[in-house]
């Protein structure tokens, strides 16, 4: 992160004053904002609510944020030119939320990357997708997406979700034969497409023990069909 980038903020900010009760309305609104610009630049997203600025003085700022539906972490974002005559910024884990409003500090500061929200937002986006797929699957509806569905996850969301669906259909028990032998859908169609399987009825998914001509209860052999004999 180049210092020219993010100092001349870190300088206006500090040159408000320090505590809430000296700055008017105005100064505060553009305080946040100038906060906000600071917090774009490591990407975190525009959801984050900050609530305490303890740091901001000497070109050293220092932010406590949090995140909605974010438990696991409170977070807190530096930058400054700092004691040792460094120039950065750094973004840390202080701690968890435990109840409402109650967090648990951690006794040592959880360093993380600049970039982690980027690959912690991708993340979340995945787990978005995994979670609707099990909760249709648990719900043993239709596994096909809704429009709202889809407007909810998104393009990509939607091109993992169906692509979830095909690992699933193809290694998920598809259907039973009458001796209770479970196939998957590779399974299913590897036997349908196998002219060697042709008269292969004890052996058959769809042999459902019917008492026709054949034991899948049709005219001619489901195999046969398949092969295109």
């Amino acid at each position: 992160m180049n210092k020219n980038n993010f100092m001349p903020i870190v300088e206006k900010i500090c040159s408000f004053p320090p505590s809430a009760l000296d700055r008017t309305e105005e100064d505060g609104k553009e305080l946040l904002n100038l906060c906000r610009t600071l917090m774009d630049m490591v990407n975190i997203p525009s959801n984050a609510e900050i609530y305490e600025i303890p740091l901001m003085k000497n070109n050293q700022v220092v932010i406590y944020f949090f995140l909605e539906n974010d438990d696991e972490k409170e977070y807190c974002l530096n930058a400054g030119h700092w004691l040792d005559d460094t120039i950065s910024m750094k973004l840390e884990a202080y701690g968890k939320e435990t109840h409402e409003y109650d967090i648990e500090m951690y006794t040592a500061f959880e360093s993380l990357p600049l970039d982690y929200f980027e690959n912690h937002e991708k993340e979340s986006e995945n787990t978005k997708v995994v979670r609707l797929f099990e909760n249709k699957l648990n719900n043993e509806g239709s596994l096909f997406l809704s429009p709202s569905e889809k407007r909810n996850i998104g393009r990509v969301g939607v091109k993992a979700y169906y692509g979830m669906l095909e690992v699933y259909k193809a290694y998920s028990p598809y259907t039973r034969n009458v001796y209770g032998v479970s196939f998957t859908q590779n399974e299913y169609i590897k036997f349908m497409y196998s002219e060697n399987n042709i008269g292969n009825c004890e052996h058959c998914p769809e042999n459902n023990g019917g008492k026709g001509l054949h034991p899948c209860n049709q005219p001619n052999c489901w195999v046969s069909c398949h092969c295109n004999q």
